[in-house]
């Protein structure tokens, strides 16, 4: 669809442990909304790929690293004892513009379908985001920052390209 740009190959998904340490790229103004424990983003439509594929690594990143990470892990000094309320966790659900996107195909049927009328242009503004539990929340407002980074290619006796 050429109202959005694809994602470029060369950004990959990371973690940094220093807020400041995020580059800028088009999904770097995520913002937490603490009533519902998610992630967001208002991008303009040209970012829409983008966006997804940040949303569904925060997603997937956050399940690789769950077990080290659990609220009794990282909450150690509470007055709150966080075994005995087992809290459990909930599926984490990415909505774009109020719709639930399940999977790479209900993403797909949306842009296909839903963002390629033409009312829409490249810079209409779309609300990605990803609706997180209480421990993954705690760990990206404060210890896990999810950035692209650009990957620098080094070739053999010369210089890394950026």
């Amino acid at each position: 669809m050429e109202k959005m740009i694809d994602l470029d190959g060369s950004f990959r998904f990371v973690f940094v442990e220093d807020s400041k340490v995020r580059t800028l790229n088009p999904v770097s103004n995520y913002y937490f909304k603490l009533d519902d424990l998610s992630i967001n983003l208002l991008i303009s439509l040209k970012w829409l790929k983008w966006a997804y594929f940040f949303m569904k690594s925060i997603k997937n990143g956050v399940d690789e690293i769950e077990d080290n990470n659990s609220l009794e892990k990282i909450i150690t000094k509470s007055i709150q004892d966080f075994k005995k309320n087992n809290l459990g966790y909930e599926k984490k659900i990415i909505i774009i513009d109020n719709e639930i996107v399940e999977d790479d195909d209900k993403f797909v049927f949306l842009v296909e379908n839903f963002y390629s009328k033409s009312w829409f242009d490249e810079n209409t503004k779309v609300h990605i985001k990803l609706k997180l539990n209480i421990g993954e929340y705690l760990l990206l407002t404060n210890s896990l920052f999810p950035t692209l980074v650009k990957v620098r290619r080094i070739y053999k006796n010369k210089c890394p390209i950026y």
